[in-house]
């Protein structure tokens, strides 16, 4: 993740009236809307394309061939 830049919610929030908080609520929700109608090839991590990967577990992302899908990294519980 990169640093956005602006001011946080949190420190705006108090300053807002009801309609601000409704319409960035709306804007939010819009905004996560659009991100859950998104479909992905895969499931996996994103890597980099040039990678180190076992070129039979990745499958590639996007038009600019930057990025690719790989194994999932995330940490198996219970094992």
């Amino acid at each position: 993740m990169e640093h956005a830049s602006g001011v946080q919610l949190l420190g705006k929030w108090p300053e807002m009236n009801p309609v601000q908080h409704m319409r960035c609520v709306r804007a939010l929700a819009k905004a996560i809307k659009s991100m859950a109608a998104l479909s992905f090839p895969a499931y996996g991590s994103i890597y980099f394309a040039h990678a180190q990967l076992d070129p039979h577990t990745i499958i590639p992302l996007g038009d600019d061939g930057d990025f690719c899908i790989g194994p999932n990294c995330k940490r198996i519980l219970g094992l």
